[in-house]
């Protein structure tokens, strides 16, 4: 079900195969042959799931937000740089020295730029082997 928030529907309809890639539904493991891609000033209205799908277009300006830091061991930038969301988590376990992180979807090399002290080669190493699950912590077993 398709809820309008006080505008006319805004959506795309395609089949499968024109998927993009950056919206992710090819990873589902759920056969899709049409896709409604929600523009806008839509949500759907659903059960909830812990996946989550909003149904926005990630291509979507209006879909990344901004982000402002500041503080002592994050460096001055005089122009805009791109960060992912999704990489947050890495950036304050790298801030804070945390190199077993859950595993995640956020890339420590993607962060490594806005770091004022930037982490040893061995920390980098051993945070992408937990984040990507190829380390698993022997504690939780």
């Amino acid at each position: 079900m398709i809820k309008a928030q006080e505008a006319p529907l805004k959506a795309r309809c395609m089949f499968t195969s024109l998927i993009p890639c950056d919206s992710h539904f090819l990873l589902s493991s759920t056969f899709v042959f049409l896709l409604l891609l929600l523009l806008l000033l839509f949500h759907a209205l659903q059960p909830f799931t812990k996946d989550g799908a909003h149904g926005y277009d990630n291509m979507e300006s209006d879909m990344h937000p901004f982000m402002l830091a500041m503080g002592p061991d994050i460096p001055h930038f005089t122009d805009r740089k791109h960060f992912y969301q999704v990489d947050l988590y890495p950036y304050i376990c790298a801030m804070l020295g945390l190199d077993k992180p859950n595993r995640i979807d956020g890339q420590i090399d993607r962060v490594l730029p806005y770091l004022k002290n930037k982490p040893s080669r061995e920390y980098v190493d051993q945070f992408r082997l937990y984040a990507s699950g190829t380390l698993p912590h022997q504690d939780l077993y």
